[in-house]
Formats: structure tokens, sequence, C-alpha cells
């Protein structure tokens, strides 16, 4: 199972990521409107005063949005393996029957694998077993 702190910090790195994509497109949409006034050569000042603005400020994000992906990265690569089975685990009677309940309960076996500790697969394994023996 994932620590609070982490889940918090990957959730604040995917919604500045969604915030900076929306800003952006925003501004790209702004930018690409053609001047419609009779005061065309002010607009055009202006205009050109905000797309250096624009490009700075798109700068600034673009390097906190690599360092977020660092981040990120280095944050994966300290979580453990997830699927990967652990030598001394096995899925013993009352964890089957758990991970039963949860599955009938209408919880996702992705779900229900993190819930119990247990690896995906075997959980989707076990699913999948159980849905043929009960349709059958």
């Amino acid at each position: 199972m994932m620590p609070d702190g982490l889940a918090a910090t990957i959730c604040s790195i995917a919604v500045g990521v969604v915030a900076l994509s929306v800003a952006a497109a925003i501004c790209a949409r702004i930018l690409r409107r053609p001047a419609s006034s009779a005061n065309g050569a002010r607009e055009c000042c202006a205009t050109t005063e905000f797309r250096e603005a624009f490009a700075a400020h798109r700068r600034a994000c673009d390097q906190k949005l690599e360092a977020l992906l660092k981040t990120l990265e280095s944050l994966e690569a300290s979580l453990p393996a997830r699927d990967e089975p652990r030598p001394q685990e096995s899925l013993n009677l009352s964890t089957r029957a758990r991970a039963l309940q949860l599955l009938r309960a209408g919880m996702s076996p992705d779900t229900a694998a993190v819930n119990l500790g247990m690896p995906t697969r075997d959980v989707r394994l076990l699913a999948t077993v159980s849905r043929l023996l009960t349709s059958g």
C-alpha cells in the first residue's frame, strides 16, 4: 500500500501537470487570434509583449515540470514492485477467503490486491477461477 505522503505528492504533481497543460492551451489559443480592431499597431505591441512574457513563463513552467517529473521518477523508483511475489508469502486459506469476499463484494482485483498486500496477478487469477467455477 502506498504511504499517504507519497500519494499526496503524486496527486499534487498530477494536478500541476494538468494545470500547466490547460494554461498553455489557453495561452496558445489567445496567441493565434488575429488582430481585429483599428488599433492594430498597439495590439501588435501588446501581443509581442504578451508573447515574450508568455515565453518566459513557459520556460519557467517547463523547468518546474522537469523537476516534478524527476521527483516523480525518483519516487516511483523508491517504491517496491507490487507484482513480484515475496518469498515468505503464500496464498493461504484466510487470505484467499478474504480476497474472494472482496471480489464478490464488487471490488476490482487490482484494488483487492492492494488492500490485501498481494500480487495483482494472484488476485486476478483467483477472480478468473472463481468466475469460471460459479458460472459453470
